[in-house]
């Protein structure tokens, strides 16, 4: 796992849960190499939020839990009110938008 926090936005790589499987890959090589090769499998995720969304101690602790986050969506109704209290800010203010 690795945490990187950089312009106001944090990115969570996740790497979980390593698997030793040995595989042949008779496609590669003229198609004649028959000698099974140790790979890795990984569970993976990335995820990227604002600073300050994500409990960064807890997807410490419980990385688990985060393979399957999904960001927070912002309904449309709530989107227009955001917008329509800015508009109101920017008024009386005297912004132009």
């Amino acid at each position: 796992m690795k945490i990187i926090s950089m312009d106001g936005k944090t990115y969570v790589f996740l790497c979980l849960n390593e698997e030793e499987v040995r595989e042949t890959y008779p496609e590669m090589v003229g198609g004649d190499d028959t000698e099974p090769r140790t790979v890795y499998e990984y569970d993976y995720a990335e995820i990227i939020e604002d600073d300050g969304v994500l409990d960064l101690n807890d997807v410490a602790e419980n990385p688990e839990n985060y393979l399957g986050y999904l960001p927070e969506k912002i309904e449309p109704d709530t989107l227009e009110k955001c917008r329509s209290d800015i508009d109101y800010m920017a008024m009386e203010l005297g912004v132009e938008l």
